[in-house]
């Protein structure tokens, strides 16, 4: 398993490390990106952005080129950032990568808000389950992304939980055969 310690200096990387460690599972940590070739190396990625950067600041277009690849190769990742879908589609000065928001994380974003916080509830997938969990807002500016569902061109995708505040958190997209069934 790698880690991407993306985040500008945050620790949001630490909760990941901590429960990697407590169930045993090896795992490496690097700052702030990873080559197509580092993803490569491993079967499962999560890539802790946090809520630093807009536009290419959460993903530069090198960065997801080489995740492309990596997802259609049949990798997994695991994005953890309340502003990713914002980066890749905001409207000023233009999106970064709208079909990458779409298609691989199988989200549409309405809008951001700064609530931070707030109860999610599981929508029956295998992540979450049906539980309620409370969130804490995000250290700092609290402003978190919004997500709608989205159909994906190259999979099947589901939203993972709704917020109370409206709209949904977490998403997952399974890709077709032709994309070797990435998540």
């Amino acid at each position: 398993i790698l880690i991407v310690d993306d985040d500008d200096g945050y620790t949001a990387e630490e909760a990941f490390e901590g429960a990697l460690a407590s169930l045993g599972m090896p795992y490496i940590t690097v700052e702030k990106t990873a080559s197509l070739a580092r993803l490569q190396q491993h079967e499962l990625v999560i890539w802790s952005a946090g809520q630093a950067g807009r536009l290419e600041g959460q993903l530069n277009k090198t960065e997801l080129a080489d995740l492309k690849t990596y997802l259609n190769a049949g990798g997994k990742v695991w994005f953890s950032s309340p502003r990713l879908a914002g980066a890749l589609d905001a409207s000023s000065p233009g999106p970064v990568d709208t079909a990458f928001l779409q298609d691989y994380l199988g989200a549409l974003y309405p809008m951001s808000n700064q609530a931070g916080g707030g109860t999610i509830t599981g929508t029956g997938e295998y992540i979450g389950g049906t539980g309620s969990y409370e969130l804490r807002a995000f250290p700092g500016r609290a402003i978190e992304d919004f997500l709608d569902p989205a159909e994906s061109a190259i999979g099947v995708s589901k939203m993972l939980f709704t917020w109370n505040y409206g709209h949904h958190l977490g998403t997952e997209v399974i890709g077709d055969a032709a994309h070797n069934n990435f998540h």
